[in-house]
């Protein structure tokens, strides 16, 4: 899953913050929400040419439209300023007709700045030892925990938009995303659509950087 998308990474961190400040973590170690906005600013402006270049590109090739993006990106953690200059450079990269891909040299730089951006909000992403530990169950049952969390209780996509994403825009193999489809059912059958705790929230981000793409489902997994 180390190839995460983009936007969904984006509301992910997003609520990772927030559920970080509501439970017990101490206070004394988090930076506050402004000195994050402002060194995530720094980050993005590093990069902000090939972001707008990147999503100009996604948005050219009719996976959805300029303004579905930017509604999206109301939601984005981040400075709001920063967000709106983004948008603007996307913008202008369209009316210019600069959404040629990336070459992998650029993906690179890209990544690497976003990979600060996560260190930075996600600190178990850098949790080497947590994330060698991982498994493709523990994944995919955090995932399906939480985004039943995220249908049922904020509310803030359906179910048909999670199945359409997961078969079309999520980054791990098919069968890995159906399993977590199948969780999600689950979970809200059983009515279990409740936030993640402390823990259980810093293991699903280190899950974030769980090699999914090498995932092979056997018989034991049905």
């Amino acid at each position: 899953m180390k190839k995460i998308l983009l936007a969904l990474w984006a509301v992910c961190v997003l609520f990772a913050y927030a559920a970080a400040q509501e439970t017990g973590s101490d206070p004394q170690r988090l930076p506050s929400r402004q000195e994050i906005d402002r060194e995530l600013c720094r980050l993005q402006e590093q990069t902000m040419d090939l972001d707008a270049q990147y999503w100009a590109g996604r948005i050219a090739s009719g996976e959805f439209s300029y303004e579905e993006l930017e509604k999206d990106s109301l939601r984005w953690v981040g400075d709001k300023d920063c967000n709106r200059r983004l948008m603007e450079r996307i913008r202008k990269n369209l009316k210019e007709g600069n959404t040629a891909p990336l070459t992998v040299a650029e993906e690179e730089r890209l990544e690497q700045t976003h990979r600060a951006s996560r260190a930075l909000l996600m600190p178990a992403t850098q949790d080497k030892k947590l994330i060698d530990s991982l498994t493709a169950e523990q994944c995919i049952a955090l995932d399906g925990h939480y985004w039943a969390w995220r249908v049922k209780t904020v509310k803030d996509v359906s179910l048909k938009e999670l199945k359409k994403n997961a078969s079309t825009t999520w980054p791990c193999p098919a069968d890995y995303n159906r399993r977590i489809i199948e969780e999600v059912e689950k979970n809200i059958k059983n009515k279990q659509t409740g936030p993640l705790n402390s823990r259980e929230s810093y293991i699903h981000d280190a899950c974030t950087e769980f090699a999914c793409e090498d995932y092979q489902e056997n018989s034991s997994d049905k």
